[in-house]
């Protein structure tokens, strides 16, 4: 059996073990005592053997409880009792609790802590008991003095020495104690006792007031232990005052009381009701009448009755607790589910190409063992596995994952198994062409992981290669060309091709005569010797320009026309 996933791992915790509890009731619970049955021997790969590496939390907010072993505290018990004081379960509510468990070796007990057990568990005495967290009211009479609160009333005596001694004689007597304060409805006082084979009877009582003896206010009627009962020992307790008013009786059967044993002592509870109620008694086995008036119960204490063979009943704890009629039910117990998840690297692969998987685990109990199946047949084991596929599709991979306890829990990856990436087409357009030209690559490609990656080599100058399926450039350089394109999928598959290429030069146009080199020097030393006469002649015609006019007229401007033969 399973129930809800528990609270965080405290830190150095091994394992767990899961508890829900459900109030049936119309009534919340108000604070109270959750008793849980645990068979150990079933959890004995965790549970040391003593239950001292134990804490109990709240699963929802990891807060420890206070919890108290009875009984049982043995990982080879099948029925160790174990105390909770919970918070107020409200009406058809359920809570979760998380026991978790320290490597064995650990020691989890104190007397002040939030786990600890019944007094004459310890050794020393009362050493790791810690009820007075746990009960309402409690006693456990450890060390030499009974205390001031407890009073022997009639013909007792109570003496001390790691537990009580309750000495009578002949007669009624008690001892008895206000140490509850005023109990609440469906409060339960219940005791712990060795009865040392005596004949007279021992029982608990909640009373009004004090004074048990002096007031008659309630006494043992008949046997608390009644040896006839049904031709057997069984428990059975009649209470009542004088008028008669209080009177309970006709408890079933629980089993038979061997008074040479340590016993739960029979604890009643008084219920503050004006009609008849259902009480429980000793731990919800006892059912009893309440046929009065309701009165506030302020003390608790032990009451007997002996007239011959009187010798001693030796008591180890008395509590009052809060015991909610009917009592929250345990309704599932067992390891924490294994909570498992798996993570796939990548999500999508190529045929043949391994992928990694991981498997986490949380919750569970001691340490865990992982198994795989791949979907396609294939097998694995550990926290990581890898595995390839050999044809293309979707699988699940599944990791299982199974504790120390055997709780087991699983979780699937989906993957994605590609075809290899494979070059359908790689064409050049065109493959040959003249210097100038534009040449476009194109590619297609089949298959492969997305995404697909794309790398050109053997381009001509002026053509820079790119990550693209497409490529379009102007060559810069003639010649022929091996260029290769190289595609990588997702998962680093790789595909290759080549295409070839042939850059021819640039073509001459029609209506244009080619010259010579020679030709070209002519004409470059016309152009410079024009450049050397554009420079002369605007010296000479400075050279020749006419100077100022003189007043003598000594000088004439030559004319233009030819000299006579006079001159």
């Amino acid at each position: 059996m399973t129930s809800p996933g528990p609270a965080a791992s405290p830190p150095g915790s091994v394992g767990n073990l899961s508890i829900t509890i459900h109030n049936t009731a119309p009534n919340g619970t108000g604070t109270y005592q959750q008793p849980v049955s645990i068979n150990s021997s079933r959890y004995a790969s965790l549970i040391n053997a003593n239950w001292s590496n134990a804490v109990a939390y709240y699963s929802s907010n990891e807060t420890p409880i206070y919890s108290w072993i009875e009984s049982g505290a043995s990982n080879s018990s099948t029925n160790t009792l174990l105390w909770l004081r919970l918070a107020s379960l409200p009406a058809g509510g359920s809570t979760n609790v998380t026991i978790f468990f320290w490597p064995k070796t650990s020691f989890n007990l104190s007397e002040d802590g939030y786990m600890g057990e019944a007094p004459e568990m310890s050794s020393p005495y009362a050493n790791f008991d810690n009820g007075w967290r746990v009960f309402d009211a409690y006693a456990n009479f450890s060390g030499a003095r009974i205390g001031p609160a407890w009073t022997a009333l009639g013909s007792w005596t109570g003496t001390v020495h790691d537990g009580l001694r309750v000495q009578a004689s002949s007669g009624v007597g008690a001892i008895e104690s206000s140490l509850g304060g005023s109990f609440a409805n469906n409060a339960t006082v219940d005791a712990y006792a060795w009865m040392n084979g005596s004949s007279g009877p021992l029982g608990l009582f909640m009373a009004e007031t004090a004074g048990f003896s002096a007031e008659n206010q309630f006494f043992p009627n008949a046997y608390a232990f009644d040896p006839g009962y049904g031709g057997s020992q069984y428990a059975d307790l009649q209470v009542s005052n004088s008028t008669g008013a209080w009177k309970y009786a006709g408890s079933p059967a629980l089993a038979p009381v061997d008074f040479t044993q340590a016993y739960h002592v029979l604890g009643l509870s008084w219920l503050n009701t004006s009609s008849a109620e259902n009480a429980s008694a000793n731990y919800l086995r006892f059912v009893s009448t309440v046929d009065a008036t309701s009165v506030p119960m302020t003390q608790m204490g032990i009451a007997g009755f002996c007239t011959t063979n009187c010798t001693s009943w030796d008591v180890s704890w008395i509590r009052s607790r809060n015991a909610p009629v009917p009592m929250p039910l345990v309704s599932s117990m067992g390891f924490s589910p294994v909570a498992v998840g798996v993570v796939a690297t990548p999500l999508a692969t190529d045929v043949d190409h391994s992928a990694s998987f991981t498997c986490s685990a949380a919750g569970g109990s001691g340490s865990f063992n992982y198994s795989w199946t791949f979907g396609d047949g294939g097998i694995g084991s550990g926290r990581t596995s890898t595995h390839a596929y050999a044809t293309l599709g979707t699988y699940d991979a599944r990791c299982t994952v199974k504790d120390t306890a055997g709780a087991s829990g699983n979780s699937t990856a989906t993957l994605t198994v590609n075809p290899n990436p494979a070059i359908v087409l790689f064409q050049a357009l065109p493959s040959s062409l003249q210097l100038g030209g534009s040449l476009n690559l194109v590619t297609n490609v089949s298959g492969g992981t997305p995404p697909l990656r794309f790398a050109f080599s053997g381009l001509p100058p002026g053509c820079p290669t790119r990550d693209s399926a497409s490529l379009s450039c102007l060559p810069g350089e003639t010649g022929t060309f091996a260029i290769e394109v190289t595609v990588t999928d997702g998962v680093n598959e790789q595909t290759s091709s080549f295409v070839t290429i042939t850059v021819a030069p640039a073509a001459i146009p029609q209506n244009s005569t080619p010259f010579s080199p020679a030709e070209g020097y002519v004409i470059a030393g016309a152009v410079a010797g024009l450049v050397v006469l554009a420079g002369v002649l605007p010296v000479l015609w400075w050279g020749r320009r006419a100077p100022p006019e003189e007043p003598d007229e000594t000088w004439r401007p030559p004319s233009d026309q030819a000299p006579t033969e006079e001159e």
